[in-house]
């Protein structure tokens, strides 16, 4: 009650004051308006405020259920022990729960560069793991992005609290203890579970839309081209698929090269968080999976198919390998020549796009409709995500989106790339 007391009363004094102060401060405004009378007319001002405040007891009454009968002879007294005796308590009370002094003299003994570094080192293992995720480019830049919905950029309250869970490794509230599967319930689950063809969704919406940008640029573009058989051939490595009818997501004609020289594209996007993910640092991640795809793909794409292969790695928290790093600034600066625009607003689209596609897939696999999935789909679902999200996802977005979704980009012309910031892979 004397906090609501006293609120009142600064409200009654700012409220008087404001009213007293505005004539003037519209008269001073005014351009010819003379210095000499501007002093004079503040003087009178000054003298005249009466803010209207005075400083009483509030009433006591002898039973109090909001607040305490403070016994006090003067108003003085009775504040000094309600506001002033409480508010020094609560300081000295904070004072003590400051960190030893030990731990301060050994965090400023060191150097600035060092003391980063040494904070770091006194995080949990997983905090740690998550403190070097967020610091990869572009895994922050989804916090200034514009909630455009009309591209899908808008988080609710709920995704986007997920969204910051995900970010620096916390457990999200109110997630179900088991997953549909039967295992553990966690948040390095959530983004890996087939159940719910999550893993599966966020994959194909970076091929749909990485598609599209390249036909903007290249030539007999296809989602899913299925590679030549293997007859004869042999292949040095063991790894090399060596399957009939086996696929990559992405083959375009005249990007790295002649108009006529053909690259296969293969995407995947993985869990930093998981197990087998937990290298040294996100670099030797990506370059390991980089490896994988092109040990199982390069050698066959190259002897029968007389083509360039490119593997495109990128993980649900915002970074990207250095070959996709590559090939994704190659594309802007391709897209920038053709829509007349500058690298850096054609990146920052494309980045937006891609990485908000991911970010929607990601962030609902993470938590919420995983949990949905749990009570309503089961394998259920998981088999309509295999049939729509497969083949079929691909003919609507070749049929209804394919060139249109580019298009309305170009026919809005820059203006929306100045609108709109990098967004980024949660």
């Amino acid at each position: 009650m004397a906090v609501e007391f006293l609120a009142k009363q600064v409200f009654i004094v700012t409220k008087n004051t404001i009213d007293m102060v505005k004539s003037l401060a519209i008269k001073l405004q005014q351009k010819d308006q003379d210095v000499l009378d501007a002093y004079r007319m503040i003087d009178e001002v000054v003298q005249g405020i009466s803010v209207g405040a005075f400083e009483t007891v509030p009433r006591k009454t002898a039973i109090m259920k909001n607040r305490s009968n403070t016994s006090s002879d003067s108003v003085e007294v009775h504040y000094k022990r309600t506001i002033a005796i409480p508010l020094l308590d609560n300081l000295s009370a904070q004072m003590d729960q400051r960190p030893k002094n030990n731990f301060i003299n050994r965090s400023n003994s060191k150097p600035k560069t060092q003391q980063p570094t040494y904070y770091h080192s006194c995080l949990s293992e997983s905090s740690q793991r998550s403190m070097v995720l967020t610091q990869e480019k572009g895994a922050s830049s989804w916090l200034t992005t514009l909630p455009i919905s009309e591209h899908g950029f808008a988080l609710h309250k709920s995704a986007f609290r997920d969204a910051l869970a995900l970010r620096y490794g916390w457990d999200p509230p109110n997630t179900p203890s088991h997953c549909i599967c039967g295992k553990s319930f966690t948040v390095e689950h959530a983004l890996s579970c087939l159940f719910g063809g999550y893993p599966t969704l966020r994959h194909n919406e970076i091929r749909n839309l990485t598609a599209n940008l390249l036909s903007e640029v290249c030539h007999n573009v296809t989602i899913e081209p299925t590679l030549q058989p293997v007859t004869r051939e042999t292949f040095k490595l063991a790894s090399t698929i060596t399957e009939i009818g086996a696929r990559s997501d992405i083959a375009a004609d005249g990007f790295w090269g002649g108009h006529f020289e053909k690259t296969f594209f293969d995407i995947r996007v993985l869990n930093p968080l998981a197990p087998s993910n937990t290298t040294p640092t996100p670099s030797a991640c990506y370059r390991r999976h980089e490896k994988e795809k092109q040990r199982a793909y390069e050698q066959r794409i190259r002897e029968i198919e007389h083509a360039s292969f490119t593997p495109i790695v990128l993980s649900t928290t915002g970074g990207m390998g250095p070959i996709a790093t590559t090939f994704y600034k190659r594309l802007a600066d391709r897209l920038a020549s053709k829509w007349i625009s500058s690298y850096s607003q054609t990146i920052e689209l494309q980045d937006e796009d891609g990485k908000g596609d991911v970010d929607r897939a990601t962030e609902e696999g993470g938590k919420g409709d995983v949990a949905r999935a749990t009570e309503e789909g089961g394998k259920g679902d998981v088999a309509r995500a295999t049939e729509e999200g497969g083949k079929g996802d691909v003919a609507r977005v070749t049929e209804e989106g394919g060139k249109g979704d580019v298009a309305r980009r170009t026919g809005k012309g820059t203006s929306l790339v100045l609108y709109v910031l990098c967004g980024t892979i949660i």
